[in-house]
């Protein structure tokens, strides 16, 4: 896509998505489990937002990634999992739905995260796209903290986003 010549063109990691209103969702994923945490927890409830009945939401992000997985490792997956039945500020005409905005991977007790555009790759290339928060900007870090936040949501063309993360 444009956006990705760009980012290889400039060779710069600055990116800036679209941040949404929604609820913060992390997905550990193993070969043969996953799990869903909040920001601090992981999710044991259906109280959270009803998120056990929406996980079939999830269920193409997780059969991908398990085969993606190694057997020695995991991979967490970090977004928004948002609608107008988990925060109701800004309507993005769907009750439940989950956006990513970073990938993960542990193996034992060491953690990586992987840069932004390799988790875009990754999606893309495993027909996840449609799962990652908007992408607006790539460029210089001079560049993104100019770019404007006051569009509108791409996720719902007739609100204005609730702001932008870089």
């Amino acid at each position: 896509s444009r956006l990705y010549n760009r980012a290889k063109e400039l060779n710069v990691p600055w990116c800036v998505t679209e941040k949404i209103d929604g609820t913060h969702i992390g997905l550990t994923v193993s070969k043969d489990s996953y799990q869903l945490n909040t920001r601090n927890n992981i999710i044991e409830s259906q109280n959270f937002f009803n998120i056990y009945n929406t996980k079939y939401l999830l269920e193409p992000v997780i059969k991908v990634i398990q085969e993606f997985v190694d057997s020695y490792s995991t991979i967490t997956l970090f977004g928004e999992y948002y609608g107008t039945n988990v925060m109701n500020r800004i309507n993005y005409k769907v009750p439940y739905d989950f956006k990513f905005y970073a990938i993960g991977e542990s193996f034992g007790n060491d953690f990586m995260y992987y840069e932004q555009r390799s988790f875009r790759n990754i999606m893309a290339s495993r027909y996840l796209y449609k799962f990652t928060v908007p992408l607006l900007y790539i460029g210089t870090f001079e560049e993104c903290i100019n770019d404007t936040n006051n569009e509108y949501s791409r996720l719902n063309t007739n609100e204005t986003m609730e702001g932008v993360v870089i």
